[in-house]
């Protein structure tokens, strides 16, 4: 059964609880065997104030910055514990720094002379890289080719670290006509990333070495002749909105030319194409009529022969060139012996045609000219002796 305690004992017991609760306090490994801080004051444990700057992803988060009674402590034996939320909502706590964006806290312990310093640093925060700054490098390079390509992106690059293709999305980078465009990188969620970036590519014209096709026979008709073409790049037909075409010497018969150029703006490069066709000349369309029947009397013929003057005799209508007659036959047959018809198409009814009723034909030709072909035509002068 327990004495009751006089004043001078209660004063011990509570000190001796006192200083137990106090050891209790302190860590484990700074106390000595015997129970008590080696080497150190019994108030080592001390509080600091910890400030930590933030930085951007990919940079290297700087050191803490600690100091207690306005003095910085060395940060040689510190260790730091790091805690807090990335930006995708996962939550970090490692005694590693951490690299991925998003919202730390971390608590420093630093072990001096004096006393041992713990502190917890208030929150700072690892930014998102932004892509403006990037540089993209394009796959390989575009040639027009008639389909809608797609321009690859082979690599994109940030503070000299490669952005993972996971981390951003491509857009505008299809096109058809050859041409400057304009593709933009921009991030798919906004992790270790923000923001976009754009780069410009482009797809070149096609060199080509084009055939001209040209269709259609051509004769001369007075005006310009533009032959309808097809130009070809091997087995391919090329648009008519990708060349301009130009005719030269395509009036008159012979040899006409064509000219192709690639149209600026277009999706082809080649030199000027020349090609030729061939203007045939237009068949004659002269026309001949007698004027009227030749009349004559036995008695004159008797005494003398008769001449009739071509412009009196024929009409002769759109004949090219120089015009000849020649006689090619006279329904009586022993008679064709008293006609003549000159060159220049005068007929002489010649002395000593006996009385009756001939039909003489006649052929009467045109040479043409440099754009007609000649023309020919065979007319019956009706003859009558009385």
């Amino acid at each position: 059964m327990c004495k009751k305690q006089n004043g001078r004992g209660r004063k011990i017991l509570a000190f001796a609880i006192a200083c137990i609760m106090t050891l209790s306090l302190i860590p484990g490994d700074v106390l000595a065997k015997d129970g008590a801080p080696e080497g150190k004051p019994e108030d080592q444990i001390r509080t600091m104030t910890v400030s930590q700057a933030g930085c951007t992803y990919g940079e290297k988060l700087p050191a803490p910055v600690c100091s207690a009674d306005g003095q910085q402590l060395d940060m040689t034996k510190a260790t730091v514990s790091y805690n807090g939320t990335l930006r995708s909502g996962k939550t970090y706590e490692a005694n590693k720094a951490p690299t991925d964006a998003g919202t730390y806290k971390e608590i420093v312990r630093i072990e001096t002379e004096s006393g041992i310093f713990v502190g917890e640093s208030g929150s700072f925060v690892i930014q998102p890289a932004d892509l403006a700054k990037a540089k993209v490098k394009l796959g390989d390079a575009l040639t027009y080719n008639t389909h809608t390509q797609t321009q690859k992106v082979a690599k994109v690059t940030l503070g000299g670290k490669t952005v993972p293709t996971s981390d951003y999305k491509v857009t505008g980078n299809k096109g058809k006509a050859a041409g400057s465009y304009t593709l933009t990188v921009a991030v798919k969620r906004e992790y270790n990333y923000t923001g976009k970036v754009t780069k410009k590519f482009s797809i070149a014209k096609k060199v080509i070495q084009p055939t001209v096709v040209v269709g259609g026979n051509f004769s001369y008709t007075g005006k310009e002749i533009k032959p309808a073409i097809t130009v070809k790049d091997g087995n391919k037909t090329v648009s008519k909105s990708e060349y301009t075409v130009s005719y030269s010497n395509n009036v008159n018969a012979g040899t006409g030319k064509i000219t192709v150029k690639d149209k600026s703006g277009g999706n082809y490069k080649f030199n000027n194409v020349d090609t030729s066709f061939t203007i045939a000349k237009a068949a004659g369309n002269m026309t001949v009529k007698v004027k009227k029947q030749v009349k004559a009397k036995k008695s004159k013929l008797k005494k003398k022969a008769k001449k009739v003057k071509a412009g009196k005799l024929f009409s002769v209508k759109n004949a090219r060139g120089k015009v000849t007659y020649k006689l090619k036959s006279v329904s009586k047959k022993k008679k064709k012996k008293y006609f003549k018809i000159s060159k220049k198409g005068n007929l002489t009814l010649k002395k000593g045609l006996k009385k009756g009723k001939y039909k003489v034909k006649i052929s009467v030709t045109d040479t043409g000219n440099a754009n007609t072909l000649p023309t020919s035509s065979i007319v019956t002068v009706k003859v009558r002796v009385k």
